[in-house]
């Protein structure tokens, strides 16, 4: 579960790194591993103290080199057992935005990838009284909602918003290119080698990432989150037996693992095995109430299945939890396509549609544009926003033949139905 807590007592460092050497009296450090706070002893610490948590920030009372002592808690650690946090200044809710060059910011809805590891990013929000609260990234790629042009952008993880240090981001274009650097620099850092799996999975590179998932668990063989990240190619590249393999691996080891239900559920409904799509989906949805993937694929699965009422009140739930592109755009082509009339919004598909390209303008959510479009009639606009989805490069060869047959049925006035 994602910890959430607030910190009163962090001072304000500048970005720079402060080195080993130097004293961090007054300073605020984050724990580096979940361990227990000790009292001193000949050649060690006693560990007899409060359990400390991965991630936790505390306040140092004092320092002599080798032993941490903190005001926040009783007892000491290592100094090499934690690392400083920097505790930068966020945004303010409500203060005016600086005006900057245009062309200078990253654009909202664009994908980026954090360059170190969750725990050593400042992740968070501040509100109009300056108060902060931090977080911890949940996922492992995150969509730009606001580039503020002050060296901080606001990007929307798995659950949340929340603002990190544009220095401490990566556009998903330049992430492969700065992973294989650090690979190349230290062959055997396995983090950077995950991170390049993910980097080349966002990319499209979908062999290259199996490639390197499948050596990073060579390196780990144990590791669940490489396992299931693996079944997400394999659904990319419409693998879906290998998909269902790995995510089945990873619930035989963790039967509380919420995600791979849903990724397996996500895997199924492709195979259009609906009936077990759902009842992955509702495992997940049982672990994870708040899980809106799960929410959204259990949707499309009894959308398949016929069961409209129920599906159209599973994509509204989904887009409550999450407001994405990805899931405004299910609930935009259910409205748009419902073979039931009594499920049909060609208005408000438009409506949700576009809200969805503005967020991300992939050809696929300009393909839901499209069919909005045509839905609400306007024949013109459908024609045009499929045309500009057909203009992408990476759309896979059986998903350009239908986008292909759907621009003849909008230029000869007729709506398209999902009645497969």
């Amino acid at each position: 579960m994602t910890r959430i807590f607030a910190l009163t007592t962090v001072a304000m460092l500048t970005a720079a790194a402060v080195g080993q050497d130097q004293n961090w009296t007054d300073k605020t450090v984050r724990l580096r591993a979940t361990t227990r706070l000790g009292t001193k002893q000949a050649g060690g610490i006693l560990r007899d103290g409060a359990e400390v948590t991965l991630g936790q920030t505390l306040t140092v009372k004092s320092d002599d080199g080798v032993y941490l002592e903190f005001a926040d808690e009783a007892g000491v650690l290592f100094k090499y057992e934690v690392e400083l946090f920097a505790g930068r200044e966020m945004p303010r809710k409500g203060a005016p935005v600086p005006k900057v060059d245009p062309a200078k910011l990253w654009a909202a809805g664009g994908k980026v990838l954090a360059k170190k590891s969750a725990n050593q990013v400042q992740f968070g929000d501040r509100d109009e009284k300056g108060r902060s609260t931090f977080f911890t990234l949940a996922g492992i790629s995150f969509v730009v909602v606001r580039d503020n042009g002050d060296g901080w952008v606001r990007v929307r993880d798995r659950y949340r918003e929340g603002w990190v240090a544009k220095d401490d981001l990566l556009p998903k274009e330049a992430a492969v290119a700065h992973f294989d650097a650090l690979l190349k620099a230290e062959p055997q850092n396995s983090w950077a080698l995950f991170m390049r799996a993910a980097s080349n999975n966002e990319n499209g590179k979908h062999d290259d990432a199996v490639a390197d998932y499948t050596e990073y668990l060579k390196l780990a063989p144990n590791s669940l989150a490489a396992l299931n990240n693996r079944g997400t190619v394999w659904i990319n590249k419409k693998e879906y037996d290998k998909a269902i393999e790995d995510f089945t691996t990873v619930l035989k080891t963790d039967p509380k693992y919420a995600v791979a239900y849903s990724n397996r559920g996500h895997a199924l409904l492709n195979k259009k095995d609906y009936e077990r799509a759902v009842a992955d989906c509702d495992k997940a949805i049982e672990l994870d109430p708040q899980f809106a993937a799960a929410v959204g694929y259990r949707a499309r699965a009894l959308a398949k299945l016929k069961k409209y009422d129920a599906a159209t009140t599973g994509f509204e739930a989904a887009v409550k939890l999450d407001p994405s592109a990805a899931r405004l755009n299910s609930l935009a082509w259910h409205l748009a396509t419902c073979p039931d009339e009594k499920h049909r919004d060609g208005k408000r598909a438009v409506e949700l549609a576009t809200k969805a390209v503005a967020l991300d303008g992939a050809w696929g959510f300009r393909d839901t544009l499209a069919a909005a479009h045509a839905a609400a009639g306007d024949f013109g606009a459908a024609v045009t926003e499929l045309q500009k989805a057909l203009e992408a490069k990476a759309i896979p060869a059986d998903d350009r033949k239908k986008l292909e047959a759907r621009l003849e049925l909008f230029k000869a006035k007729k709506p398209f139905r999902d009645d497969e």
